[in-house]
């Protein structure tokens, strides 16, 4: 696909098997380890202590932010492409 319509889908074939030997790396480190994004939100708690929230991160999310491709652009594209065969 050589079209820059769709540059996070171009993306996204480059990367593929790569991808998907991490994607399965990470799928397994993950039944050893807890896979997460630690954010700290300045938000005061009831008692007015500072309160830390753990936001875990799917393997898809991990490769996307890996590769520098937007998830969300991925989706227009694809609402894209779905458009563009609806309207054939």
């Amino acid at each position: 696909m050589k079209n820059n319509k769709y540059p996070e889908h171009e993306k996204l074939i480059r990367v593929k098997d790569e991808a998907e030997i991490l994607g399965n790396f990470l799928e397994w480190l993950q039944t050893k380890f807890y896979l997460c994004d630690i954010t700290v939100d300045v938000e005061l708690n009831y008692f007015n202590h500072p309160s830390v929230y753990r936001t875990a991160k799917g393997i898809e999310d991990i490769l996307y932010e890996y590769y520098n491709i937007d998830s969300k652009e991925i989706e227009n594209e694809k609402q894209l492409m779905l458009n563009k065969l609806n309207n054939s």
